[in-house]
């Protein structure tokens, strides 16, 4: 293969690499967009009353164990302001909340001196890890096939 072939190939390759990788992490965030979002907008028995007679399990004075980082919908603000942002290179895309729009977004995640934290994002980010793995080996052995053909 003469040095021109090679270089054009090596571009070639190069650029179809890419186009799959930036669609494949477009899919991945829409995924964890989706999944945050399920976790952001449970509706169940908690009620006042429910809560009140659990001795507030979300409260930071609570002795109850509590591992869920799961955040009930009450007004929807929440689960609606959660969107897919543009990271600092165009390769990067990020999940989270707009925080102009739900200011307090990071007390939750954080918590405060009076209700636990609930880390949704990263417990959302986790439940799809093994989806996340799938999804870029499906693809990337997608785009080497299509590589192939192409010889």
């Amino acid at each position: 293969m003469a040095k021109d072939q090679f270089e054009d190939a090596f571009g070639e390759f190069t650029d179809n690499f890419r186009k799959t990788t930036n669609e494949t992490l477009k899919k991945m965030a829409k995924l964890v967009k989706k999944e945050v979002k399920k976790n952001t907008s449970i509706q169940d028995v908690h009620t006042p009353l429910w809560l009140k007679r659990m001795k507030h399990p979300y409260s930071g004075r609570s002795t109850l164990p509590h591992n869920n980082p799961l955040v009930h919908k009450v007004s929807g603000n929440l689960t609606s302001n959660v969107a897919i942002f543009q990271g600092d290179r165009k390769d990067e895309l990020r999940v989270g909340v707009e925080e102009s729009n739900v200011p307090y977004v990071g007390y939750i995640v954080n918590g405060t001196s009076k209700m636990v934290a609930r880390d949704f994002l990263s417990f959302s980010l986790l439940s799809v890890q093994k989806k996340l793995r799938k999804m870029i080996v499906k693809d990337l052995k997608r785009a080497v096939k299509k590589q192939n053909r192409k010889k």
